[in-house]
């Protein structure tokens, strides 16, 4: 396995699921750096990863932490040049309640983004996971001015209709990724840097299973899909591993969704 010398890749949420896959993806041709909450699982990720031939930096970390996220972006300044950060760490709805989500999927991705542009130089490239449930439902529709402004003293005094639910709180905290990235792409572009986000549906990863479980839609959402199967991880980081390549270098500000094109269908069905 090839590594480049200077380059790394930083993939938070890397110890499962979509962030392991793209790490394993990326770690062909990136030094990674591999961030986390769950210490266990980051160590298992990282010798895994470690014995297929990838160069690894483990840092335990916590997105909704400014401290956590500021030593992870220090620590990569250190390494080398910035190639690639992807941000898959989320909480799904049965993981906690609405502002433990609200915080993790939407502040924690602000945190991270705004960390990681200062890191930015020409060719870099972010992506963000979002969700197809960001596409579907009351979210779809919303574009209020304060979802793109996670980091602000009034936010979650204006969030809070929306964080009474876990379900609600999570299809608003991935509309907001989008709209957040659509917001932060001239920042990055300035820095001659790009970056997107990525909505995927219905993937067989752990966390997704434990939604399918709990919430009956899910099913409806497998029956009707053009393609009807659980998309794979290792899908969603082929995905991945495209837009951050030279091969996407005139993509930025914008949502990809991988669905198996599910999406407008269940539109139909819940709006």
């Amino acid at each position: 396995m090839g590594v480049a010398p200077t380059g790394i890749a930083v993939i938070t949420g890397g110890a499962s699921g979509m962030g392991l896959e793209c790490a394993r993806r990326l770690g062909a041709r990136h030094r990674l750096m591999l961030a986390d909450l769950n210490q266990a699982g980051l160590e298992a990720a990282a010798a895994a990863l470690i014995a297929d031939g990838c160069v690894v930096t483990p840092v335990v970390t916590d997105v909704t932490s400014p401290d956590s996220v500021a030593r992870l972006a220090e620590t990569a300044r250190s390494l080398g040049r910035l190639d690639a950060l992807v941000h898959a760490a989320g909480l799904s709805p049965t993981m906690a309640d609405g502002r433990r989500i609200m915080a993790v999927n939407l502040v924690g991705t602000a945190l991270v983004e705004r960390a990681f542009m200062a890191l930015a130089e020409p060719g870099s490239a972010a992506v963000l996971i979002a969700s197809t449930a960001g596409h579907t439902g009351p979210a779809a529709r919303r574009s209020d001015p304060f979802l793109t402004a996670p980091l602000a003293g009034d936010f979650w005094e204006r969030i809070a209709p929306d964080i009474a639910d876990p379900v609600s709180a999570y299809s608003v905290s991935k509309r907001a990724v989008m709209l957040y990235c659509e917001a932060v792409a001239p920042d990055w572009g300035a820095r001659g840097a790009r970056i997107v986000s990525v909505s995927p549906g219905m993937i067989d990863t752990p966390m997704s299973a434990r939604e399918f479980a709990a919430q009956p839609l899910m099913q409806n959402m497998l029956d009707m899909s053009p393609i009807p199967r659980w998309g794979r991880p290792q899908e969603i980081a082929a995905t991945v591993e495209f837009l951050v390549s030279d091969g996407a270098a005139f993509i930025t500000g914008t949502d990809i969704r991988v669905d198996g094109g599910v999406t407008p269908q269940f539109r139909k069905l819940i709006g």
